[in-house]
C-alpha cells in the first residue's frame, strides 16, 4: 500500500503540473489543435525545442496525416481505453511512437510513450478466456478475489498482487494476495480511511487503470504557452504519465516496491476495493495491456455484484416482510406512535440491535437495553444538529458527544431515524460494544501529535528482499458496535417512508393549519410565498431583497424510470438542504412540482450570489433513491430588487433559471435583461417542434445492416430526422434532447416505432429476414406501457416480435423500471441492443444479468481498425469478451475497406457504416432491395 498523505489531501492529484517521464505530454488548447503545454523532456526524447511547439499547431509535431488520425479516433468527448495509435512521427531518426490520445474538457490530451520492440500482445490476449473462465467459476467474494490475483499476476507479470477492499466506515483491508516467495505476507491488513483521500478516491473512479514504471522517476515539469495559464492549472484526470505526490513515492520506496499497477474495482458505480501490483524492480506496463487489465476488472465487478446479490436479496427480503409486519401493526393501532410500541420485538428485530428509543407524536419510549433517556435524547439532538433529516448510522456512537462513558457497553453503536415532517420525532436504535483486536498495516493514530490511543503498539516483523522490515500496529479496538450496513440504511428509508404516510394520512384533521405548507417537503407552498412577497412590498421594511429560483435537472427522468416514489424521495432530500442553507430571515419554498424558491428580504446581489454557489455544490451531493447513489444538481436563477415588483422578480428569477438550464444545469446564472429574450426563443422553439409532429414534418430514415462476414443485407436502423421550413434540416441532437423537455419523446418514439415496423413489415415480404432497430429512450420505457404499445403494434402489422431490435443506451439498463420493461420486450419476441458499447464506464457491469442480446461497439472502436496491429488485436479482444458473455456483436461507423477487412475476421455478427451506405428514405432504401448489395468506400470520412 502506498497512502496518499500528507499533502495529497490538499494538492490537486489531478494536476500536478509534471509528468512522470518515460513518456511525453503534448495538450491543447480547449476546442483547438494549437499547443497549450508539453512536457520538458521533449526535447530529449523528440529532439524538438519545446518553444518551438507551445502555441504552435498539433500538425507541426504529428503531421497532417497523424494530426487527422486521432482526431477521428476522438470524434467523440468520450475516453475509451482503445484511443491507441502507433505512428512513425515526421521526425529524422527517431522510432516509432505509440500515441495514448483522448479529450478531456475540450482538450485533446496526447501522450507518447516507447513502441517495444516487439509489439505482439497475442500471448497476453490469449489468456482473455481462460482468466474470464477462472473468474467465473467462482461462487463467493473470497474466491473470486483469490482468483483475480492469481490471473492478473500471471497476465502481468508483477512480484505481488493485492486486492484491497474498502470498508462502510472508509478504511479498507488486504483481503487477497498473491505473490513471490520470499516475500512478506500482508493478508488482513487494515489501513485507515486517511490512507487514500477523497481527492485519490474520485480520481480511481473516472481513471480506473494507473501506472508507475519507476518509483524513483525525476519528474518532467510541464510548460506552458502564453495564455495557457498555470502549469499546475491542466486537469490530467485521465493521463497515464500525471506525475504521482511524491508522498506516495516515498512509501512504495520505503517498501522496496519500484513499480507499480492499480485497478479499481467498482460495485454499482462505487469504489468498492483496488487490485494493487507491485514489483520489485522498474517495470512498464503499455497502453494495450492497461486496456486489457480495465476490461478484466470491470468484468470483476460484474461478477462481485453476481456472488453477493443472492445474499443481499435474501436480507432484503427478511427485511422487507418485517417492515409489512410493522406496517400492519401500525395500520391496527390507534396512532403511530401506539403501533410502534405494540411491536417492540419487530422494531428490534428489524434493524438486528438490542436497544431503541421510539420519538413519535411528543412520547418517548425505551425498547430494550439502552442507555437513560436523558443520555439517549442528548445523542439524538447532536445527530439532528449534525445532520438534519439525513438517516446516520454510528458505530462509535461516544463521536456524537452527550454519551456518558458507562452507557458504552449497551450503547456503542447508534442509527437515527428523523421521522420526516417532526424536529423532534424519530427512533434511534443501539447496538453493544464489540471488543475487536485489529492489525494495521500503517499506524491508525493522527499526525497531529496527539498520539492517539494508547492502545496502539507497533510490532516489527523481519523482511526477506530489498525492504528490511515491516511494521505493523496492534490495536484493541472497544467503544464500537457492529457496523451499520448500506442495507441498515435503506430499510430505515423505507421504514421512514412508511411511517410518514401513516403521519400524513393520520393528519388530515390538521390540514387547515398547515395549509400554508408544503406537505411533502414541510417548505412554504407558493401562497405563502407570495404573501411574503406582497408583505414585503407593502411594508417596505427592507430596501432591496433577492429571490433565488430552483427546479431540479433531469426530474421528470427520475420520476419516469425510478417511480414517483423516488420522485418525492428525491425532493424531500433536496428540500431538507435547502431548509438547512436558507439564511435566517429568509424563506424556502416550493412552488411545485420539482421548482424551489429562497426568498431573501434585504439581501443584496453578492451575497445572493454566494449564497447560491453554495448550493449549487450542495444540491450537486449524490441523493440515495431505492438504495443507490444517483446524480442530482440544480439550475439556480437569481433576481435582485428593490419593494416594486414582487411579480417581476419572481418571472426575472425564473428567466434567469432557464438560462442555467440552457448552459447544461447545475449552475447559477443571475439575471440580466437579455434573458427574456432567450427565454421566448426556446419557447418558440419547443412550439416548432409541437408543429412539426402535427404537421408531419419528421422524416424516418433507414440505414443498411449487412451480416458479417458475407456482407449479405440483414435489416436497417430506424433513424428519425426533422425537416424545418425554414431551418431545413435540424439535427436530432439539437431536438431531441427538447422534445424530452417537452414531453413530446414518447409521441415522437411512438409515431417512429409504428411507422418503422409497418416499413419493415412491408420490406419483408421480399426479404423475409430482415429486421428493424428502433432507438427507444428510457423515458419510453420508464413509463411502464411500451410492451404494451409495442404488442398492439405488432399485431396490427402482423409482423412478428423477432423482426424488431430495440436498441438502448446504458442509462436506461440503470433503473429497474426499464429492466421489467425489457424483460417484457423479449417475452413479445423482440431481441434487445445496447448501443455506443464501451464508450461508457459501467457497460459490463450490467450486462452479465439483463435482458440483453445484442451490444453494438462504438465507432470509436472502428474507426482506429486496420492502422495497426495493437488497434486490431484489442478490438478483437473487446469483441471475445462480450461473446464469452453469450452476447452477439454488432460494429458501428465501419467506413473504410482496411476497418472491414478486421471486423469480417473479428467474429462480429453484423455491421453498418458509411462503407455500407448512408441512411436513406424509405422509398431510396425500397429500390435498393430490388439490386444486389454492394458499397464503394466513401470520400467522408464520418458515419451517420
Amino acid at each position: 500500500m502506498g497512502p496518499d498523505t500528507p499533502d495529497c489531501a490538499t494538492a490537486p492529484i489531478y494536476a500536478p503540473g509534471h509528468v512522470q517521464p518515460h513518456g511525453v505530454l503534448v495538450a491543447t488548447f480547449p476546442q483547438q489543435t494549437r499547443i497549450s503545454h508539453v512536457s520538458d523532456n521533449i526535447e530529449t526524447s523528440l529532439g524538438i525545442a519545446a518553444d518551438r511547439l507551445l502555441g504552435a499547431d498539433l500538425g507541426q509535431l504529428f503531421g497532417t496525416a497523424a494530426t487527422a488520425s486521432f482526431e477521428l479516433l476522438l470524434g467523440s468527448e468520450t475516453y475509451a481505453p482503445s484511443n491507441v495509435l502507433s505512428l512513425m512521427l515526421p521526425i529524422p531518426i527517431r522510432p516509432r511512437r505509440k500515441i495514448v490520445a483522448h479529450r478531456h474538457q475540450g482538450r485533446l490530451m496526447v501522450e507518447l510513450e516507447d513502441a517495444p520492440l516487439i509489439e505482439d500482445h497475442a500471448g497476453p490476449l490469449s489468456l482473455a478466456p481462460s482468466i474470464i473462465a477462472s473468474l467465473r467459476r467462482s461462487e463467493t467474494v473470497e474466491q473470486l478475489c483469490d482468483s483475480a490475483v492469481r490471473q492478473i499476476r500471471q497476465l502481468v507479470g508483477f512480484h505481488r498482487v493485492l486486492v484491497y477492499r474498502f470498508d462502510d466506515d472508509g478504511q479498507g483491508t488486504i483481503i487477497a494476495e498473491d505473490r513471490i516467495p520470499g516475500l512478506p505476507g500482508s493478508l488482513q491488513l487494515r489501513y485507515p480511511a486517511s490512507e487514500i483521500t477523497e481527492p485519490a478516491r474520485r480520481l480511481y473512479l473516472l481513471q480506473r487503470v494507473r501506472g508507475i514504471p519507476d518509483a524513483g522517476y525525476r519528474p518532467s515539469a510541464l510548460l506552458a504557452a502564453d495564455g495557457a495559464g498555470p502549469v499546475n492549472g491542466l486537469d490530467m484526470t485521465f493521463c497515464a504519465l500525471r506525475g504521482i505526490p511524491q508522498v506516495h513515492l516515498d512509501h512504495l520506496r520505503q517498501q522496496g516496491v519500484k513499480a507499480s499497477l492499480t485497478i479499481s474495482l467498482l460495485r454499482e458505480n462505487v469504489l468498492w476495493g483496488l487490485m494493487i501490483c507491485q514489483h520489485l524492480t522498474p517495470l512498464a506496463v503499455d497502453a494495450e495491456m492497461r486496456g486489457l487489465c480495465d476490461v478484466i476488472g470491470q468484468l470483476i465487478s460484474v461478477l462481485l455484484l453476481r456472488v453477493t446479490e443472492t445474499e443481499e436479496l435474501a436480507e432484503r427480503l427478511r427485511r422487507h416482510y418485517a417492515i409489512a409486519s410493522l406496517r400492519a401493526g401500525i395500520e391496527a393501532s390507534a396512532g403511530v406512535a401506539e403501533g410502534l410500541r405494540r411491536n417492540a420485538a419487530d422494531v428490534l428485530e428489524l434493524m438486528r440491535a438490542t436497544g431503541a428509543l421510539v420519538r413519535c407524536g411528543g412520547n418517548s419510549s425505551l425498547i430494550g437495553d439502552t442507555p437513560d433517556l436523558a443520555a439517549a435524547s442528548r445523542m439524538i439532538a447532536t445527530l439532528r444538529r449534525d445532520h438534519g433529516e439525513e438517516i446516520v448510522g454510528l458505530d462509535q456512537a461516544g463521536l456524537a458527544g452527550g454519551l456518558a462513558e458507562d452507557c458504552a457497553p449497551t450503547a456503542s453503536g447508534i442509527l437515527l431515524m428523523p421521522i420526516t415532517n417532526s424536529p423532534e420525532d424519530g427512533i434511534a436504535w443501539f447496538r453493544p460494544e464489540q471488543v475487536r483486536l485489529v492489525q494495521w498495516g500503517s499506524d491508525p493514530r493522527p499526525d497531529d501529535g496527539s498520539g492517539g490511543s494508547s492502545k496502539v503498539a507497533p510490532v516489527a516483523l523481519t523482511l526477506a528482499g530489498p525492504s528490511t522490515s515491516l511494521v505493523v500496529w496492534s490495536e484493541q479496538l472497544r467503544g464500537r458496535s457492529e457496523p451499520w450496513t448500506a442495507t441498515d440504511l435503506q430499510v430505515a428509508r423505507d421504514l421512514r417512508r412508511t411511517i410518514t404516510g401513516a403521519l400524513l394520512r393520520q393528519a388530515e384533521a390538521q390540514l387547515a393549519q398547515l395549509s400554508a405548507y408544503d406537505p411533502l417537503t414541510s417548505l412554504a407552498n407558493r401562497r405563502t410565498v407570495e404573501a411574503h412577497l406582497e408583505r414585503w412590498r407593502l411594508e417596505q421594511l427592507h430596501p432591496r431583497a433577492a429571490l433565488l429560483s430552483f427546479d431540479l435537472d433531469r426530474f421528470k427522468a427520475i420520476n419516469d424510470t425510478l417511480g414517483h416514489a423516488s420522485g418525492d424521495d428525491m425532493l424531500i432530500q433536496m428540500a431538507a438542504r435547502l431548509r438547512h442553507f436558507a439564511p435566517g430571515g429568509s424563506i424556502a419554498g416550493r412552488l411545485g412540482a420539482d421548482e424551489f424558491v429562497i426568498f431573501w428580504p434585504g439581501a443584496g446581489a453578492d451575497e445572493a450570489e454566494r449564497l447560491a454557489q453554495v448550493l449549487v455544490q450542495e444540491l450537486a451531493r449524490p441523493v440515495t433513491l431505492q438504495g443507490r447513489p444517483r446524480h442530482a444538481s440544480a439550475s439556480i436563477g437569481i433576481a435582485c430588487g428593490i419593494p416594486d415588483g414582487p411579480d417581476a422578480l419572481l418571472r426575472e428569477a425564473d428567466a434567469a433559471m432557464y438560462a442555467a438550464k440552457r448552459q447544461g444545469g447545475g449552475r447559477a446564472v443571475r439575471f440580466q435583461p437579455h434573458l427574456h429574450a432567450a427565454v421566448l426563443t426556446d419557447m418558440q422553439t419547443e412550439q416548432d417542434l409541437f408543429r412539426a409532429v402535427a404537421a408531419n414534418e419528421l422524416e424516418i430514415h433507414y440505414q443498411p445492416l449487412v451480416t458479417v462476414p458475407d456482407r449479405t443485407l440483414c435489416g436497417f436502423e430506424a433513424l428519425v430526422r426533422w425537416r424545418h421550413p425554414d431551418r431545413g434540416w435540424v439535427s436530432p441532437v439539437e431536438f431531441i434532447p427538447r422534445a424530452e423537455q417537452a414531453g413530446l419523446i414518447s409521441r415522437i418514439g411512438e409515431w417512429v416505432l409504428s411507422g418503422a415496423i409497418r416499413q419493415i413489415g412491408l420490406w419483408r415480404r421480399l426479404r423475409p429476414a430482415l429486421r428493424m432497430s428502433i432507438n427507444i429512450s428510457a423515458l419510453q420505457l420508464g413509463e411502464g406501457s411500451f410492451s404494451t404499445l409495442l404488442a398492439a403494434i405488432l399485431a396490427a402489422e402482423q409482423v412478428p416480435g423477432e423482426a424488431i431490435c430495440l436498441e438502448v443506451t446504458e442509462s436506461a439498463l440503470m433503473h429497474e423500471a426499464c429492466v421489467r420493461e425489457l424483460h417484457l420486450l423479449r417475452e413479445l419476441g423482440a431481441t434487445v441492443a445496447v448501443d455506443d458499447f464501451g464508450t461508457g464506464y459501467s457497460s459490463l457491469a450490467y450486462l452479465q444479468s439483463l435482458p440483453v442480446d445484442f451490444v453494438k461497439i462504438d465507432r470509436s472502436f472502428v474507426s482506429s481498425l486496420g492502422s495497426g496491429l495493437r488497434s486490431d488485436r484489442f478490438f478483437c479482444a473487446i469483441v471475445a469478451l462480450a461473446r464469452t458473455l453469450d452476447l452477439r456483436v454488432i460494429a458501428e461507423g465501419c467506413e473504410t475497406e482496411a476497418q472491414w477487412s478486421v471486423i469480417a475476421s473479428s467474429g462480429c455478427e453484423a455491421m453498418q457504416g458509411w462503407l455500407v451506405a448512408h441512411a436513406m428514405d424509405a422509398a431510396t432504401a425500397s429500390a435498393r432491395l430490388q439490386r444486389p448489395f454492394g458499397w464503394s468506400t466513401p470520400s467522408v470520412a464520418r458515419s451517420a
